[in-house]
């Protein structure tokens, strides 16, 4: 039995490849982060962030990976992350992750 080679990168080599850079570059990056809300209504209790950026342990951008352009932006993931506040960039290839740190500088 053969092993099919992968037509596309997956979530964590894009996500393994943009954290290691965000670490190259002194950014306090930390990788799933998780945050617990127990008063939150059902289904927005939990939130694991795939990366999240910090200055001085206070946390300033969420970074969530995908490995396909995002267009539907009315999630419930969406929504359960705009409530914090804090900006949210998605990077959704290994050819966008100089984009995202640019955007962080």
């Amino acid at each position: 039995m053969q092993i099919a080679y992968p037509n596309k990168q997956s979530e964590f080599e894009i996500h393994s490849r943009l954290f290691q850079r965000l670490l190259d570059e002194g950014f306090d990056a930390r990788a799933e982060v998780i945050h617990i809300n127990k008063k939150a209504p059902k289904g927005f209790k939990k939130c694991r962030f795939d990366i999240v950026i910090f200055e001085n342990k206070v946390a300033t951008k969420i970074i969530e990976v995908k490995n396909y352009e995002k267009t539907n932006f009315e999630t419930r993931q969406d929504k359960k992350y705009s409530a914090f506040g804090i900006e949210l960039i998605y990077c959704t290839s290994i050819n966008s992750i100089e984009s995202v740190i640019m955007s962080l500088r």
